[in-house]
């Protein structure tokens, strides 16, 4: 697990605010060429562990640059592999499946 990312999430949750993937990978100082590699990674453990708990995913209020507020592709193919959504997923479904986990995390669920 990346040292300080859960509590970044716990940070962003509590201001109810999401951050790009690059933001988070800045915060946490994490370098290199596979640094957003290193945090998908880490942001799937915690999909995991989430899912497990019956908990909102945390890996949520990371974002995409490009992706008009909304988290990679890769957020929902993880979030099918756990059960949670089909995939694909219409970017009708993928905004609702979204907003549902924003919705869950910002009311401390």
């Amino acid at each position: 697990m990346l040292p300080g990312l859960e509590e970044a999430l716990k940070d962003c949750a509590g201001q109810r605010i999401t951050l790009t993937y690059g933001q988070i990978a800045e915060r946490l100082e994490i370098d290199g060429a596979r640094r957003i590699a290193k945090l998908t990674t880490a942001l799937e453990i915690l999909m995991e562990q989430d899912a497990e708990a019956l908990q909102p995913l945390r890996a949520a209020l990371v974002v995409g640059r490009g992706t008009d507020g909304m988290p990679a592709r890769g957020f929902f193919q993880k979030a099918h592999a756990l059960g949670l959504c089909e995939y694909p997923i219409s970017p009708t479904r993928a905004r609702e499946f979204h907003a549902r986990q924003l919705k869950d995390l910002f009311a401390g669920i």
